[in-house]
């Protein structure tokens, strides 16, 4: 399974359409769909980098305190003085959101314009200070069960880490 997506090619030519369409077949039992426009098949709207990476944060630690959770006595194995640590972060992590999470959930991402989030001219800032969290998520999107779905007008308006990062290009004319 492909990861990361970027769908691309000139205005009006439905890429977000299709997008929206892809995000409407979701599992509501096991999928989430994140994106940063309005739709009827989104449970969340983003709207800047804060949010993407406070949302990328919460769903890293989704999968250390929900999915992981079973397996902490042999992933602290040699590490038994943080077990304790891990067990009150996981507690805090229930009660910050409901205790009734399920395991192994995927979380689709729709991000529409992205090149004005990672626009490659700001490619100082797009990884920088607050955005460096940024890359500890985007390079390990299978492990999280993330889906980035990456809306442009050309590739070349989108920062190289996530060209180099994408499993698949989808290319969209328009007409018939």
């Amino acid at each position: 399974m492909n990861w990361f997506y970027i769908v691309m090619w000139e205005f009006g030519s439905w890429k977000t359409q299709n997008i929206t369409k892809y995000l409407k077949g979701y599992n509501y039992k096991k999928e989430i769909n994140i994106s940063n426009y309005y739709n009827w098949y989104s449970q969340f709207q983003i709207s800047n980098h804060i949010d993407l990476i406070n949302l990328l944060s919460d769903i890293y630690d989704y999968h250390l305190y929900i999915n992981l959770y079973p397996y902490k006595d042999k992933i602290y194995t040699h590490k038994k003085t943080k077990l304790y640590e891990y067990e009150q972060n996981a507690r805090l992590f229930h009660e910050k959101y409901w205790n009734n999470l399920k395991k192994n959930i995927k979380f689709n991402i729709a991000l529409d314009e992205a090149s004005i989030y990672f626009n490659p001219r700001d490619f100082a800032k797009n990884f920088a200070w607050e955005n460096a969290k940024l890359l500890d998520f985007i390079y390990q999107p299978r492990k999280l069960n993330l889906l980035f779905l990456v809306v442009v007008q050309n590739p070349l308006e989108l920062d190289v880490k996530f060209r180099r990062l994408a499993s698949y290009y989808r290319k969209y004319y328009k007409g018939f």
